[in-house]
Protein backbone atom coordinates (compact mmCIF):
# COMPACT_ATOMS: atom_id res chain seq x y z
CA UNK A 1 0.00 0.00 0.00
CA UNK A 2 1.50 3.19 -0.94
CA UNK A 3 2.32 5.42 2.36
CA UNK A 4 2.18 2.80 4.32
CA UNK A 5 4.10 3.49 7.43
CA UNK A 6 5.24 0.83 10.32
CA UNK A 7 4.28 1.63 13.33
CA UNK A 8 6.48 0.61 16.48
CA UNK A 9 6.07 1.59 19.73
CA UNK A 10 8.90 1.05 22.10
CA UNK A 11 6.89 -1.23 23.86
CA UNK A 12 5.99 -3.20 20.98
CA UNK A 13 9.11 -3.41 19.01
CA UNK A 14 9.48 -7.16 19.22
CA UNK A 15 5.94 -7.13 17.61
CA UNK A 16 5.45 -5.11 14.90
CA UNK A 17 2.12 -3.59 13.77
CA UNK A 18 0.28 -1.91 10.93
CA UNK A 19 -0.02 1.58 11.28
CA UNK A 20 -2.93 3.00 12.91
CA UNK A 21 -2.14 6.37 14.00
CA UNK A 22 -5.57 7.98 13.06
CA UNK A 23 -7.59 5.66 15.30
CA UNK A 24 -5.02 5.87 18.17
CA UNK A 25 -5.56 9.45 18.00
CA UNK A 26 -9.38 9.49 18.55
CA UNK A 27 -9.09 7.49 22.03
CA UNK A 28 -11.42 5.38 21.10
CA UNK A 29 -10.90 3.12 23.88
CA UNK A 30 -9.80 3.29 27.70
CA UNK A 31 -7.14 1.28 29.15
CA UNK A 32 -8.12 -2.28 30.51
CA UNK A 33 -8.70 -2.94 34.28
CA UNK A 34 -6.05 -5.77 35.06
CA UNK A 35 -7.56 -6.26 38.43
CA UNK A 36 -11.41 -6.91 36.80
CA UNK A 37 -9.53 -9.21 33.96
CA UNK A 38 -10.97 -7.02 31.14
CA UNK A 39 -11.11 -7.96 27.89
CA UNK A 40 -12.14 -5.73 24.71
CA UNK A 41 -15.14 -7.05 21.97
CA UNK A 42 -16.08 -5.79 18.89
CA UNK A 43 -19.71 -6.77 17.48
CA UNK A 44 -19.20 -7.36 13.74
CA UNK A 45 -21.71 -6.24 11.03
CA UNK A 46 -22.66 -8.69 8.57
CA UNK A 47 -24.54 -6.17 6.08
CA UNK A 48 -21.09 -4.70 4.88
CA UNK A 49 -22.56 -4.68 0.83
CA UNK A 50 -18.72 -6.03 -0.04
CA UNK A 51 -17.57 -2.65 1.18
CA UNK A 52 -14.60 -2.83 4.24
CA UNK A 53 -15.68 -4.93 7.62
CA UNK A 54 -17.06 -2.89 9.64
CA UNK A 55 -17.07 -3.58 13.71
CA UNK A 56 -18.39 -1.51 17.17
CA UNK A 57 -16.17 -1.86 19.80
CA UNK A 58 -17.67 -2.43 22.96
CA UNK A 59 -16.97 -1.41 26.36
CA UNK A 60 -14.05 -3.33 27.83
CA UNK A 61 -16.16 -5.80 30.19
CA UNK A 62 -14.45 -8.74 32.59
CA UNK A 63 -13.47 -12.13 30.97
CA UNK A 64 -16.00 -13.50 34.09
CA UNK A 65 -19.28 -11.94 32.76
CA UNK A 66 -18.24 -12.53 28.73
CA UNK A 67 -17.46 -15.95 29.01
CA UNK A 68 -19.58 -18.11 26.88
CA UNK A 69 -21.12 -15.18 25.23
CA UNK A 70 -18.59 -13.87 22.30
CA UNK A 71 -16.55 -15.98 19.78
CA UNK A 72 -12.55 -15.84 19.47
CA UNK A 73 -11.19 -14.23 16.12
CA UNK A 74 -7.57 -15.69 16.17
CA UNK A 75 -4.89 -15.48 14.01
CA UNK A 76 -1.04 -15.41 13.09
CA UNK A 77 -0.10 -11.86 12.64
CA UNK A 78 1.90 -12.38 9.08
CA UNK A 79 3.65 -9.15 7.41
CA UNK A 80 2.67 -5.76 9.12
CA UNK A 81 2.82 -3.97 5.41
CA UNK A 82 0.07 -6.31 4.37
CA UNK A 83 -3.03 -4.63 5.78
CA UNK A 84 -6.60 -4.32 5.02
CA UNK A 85 -8.52 -1.66 6.24
CA UNK A 86 -11.60 -2.39 8.37
CA UNK A 87 -13.87 0.41 10.19
CA UNK A 88 -14.07 0.38 13.99
CA UNK A 89 -16.43 2.43 15.01
CA UNK A 90 -16.10 4.35 12.05
CA UNK A 91 -12.94 4.76 11.97
CA UNK A 92 -10.24 3.27 9.78
CA UNK A 93 -8.36 0.58 11.29
CA UNK A 94 -5.50 -1.73 9.27
CA UNK A 95 -5.85 -5.46 10.58
CA UNK A 96 -3.06 -7.80 9.10
CA UNK A 97 -4.78 -9.02 5.69
CA UNK A 98 -4.54 -12.79 7.34
CA UNK A 99 -6.77 -11.79 10.37
CA UNK A 100 -9.73 -13.40 8.11
CA UNK A 101 -12.61 -11.17 9.52
CA UNK A 102 -14.54 -12.49 6.08
CA UNK A 103 -14.54 -15.58 7.64
CA UNK A 104 -17.05 -18.28 8.17
CA UNK A 105 -18.87 -15.92 10.84
CA UNK A 106 -19.80 -13.59 7.87
CA UNK A 107 -19.91 -16.62 5.16
CA UNK A 108 -22.51 -18.23 7.24
CA UNK A 109 -24.51 -14.90 7.89
CA UNK A 110 -24.52 -13.81 3.84
CA UNK A 111 -25.84 -17.32 3.12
Amino acid sequence: MPGLTISQPAHRDIFPTPSNEEFHGRRIYEALDPSRQEIRLIRLHLDNNNGPVQCDLLPAVSLSLAKGRYTAISYCAGDPTNTTPILVNGVTFNVFANVGLKSPFTEQAEA
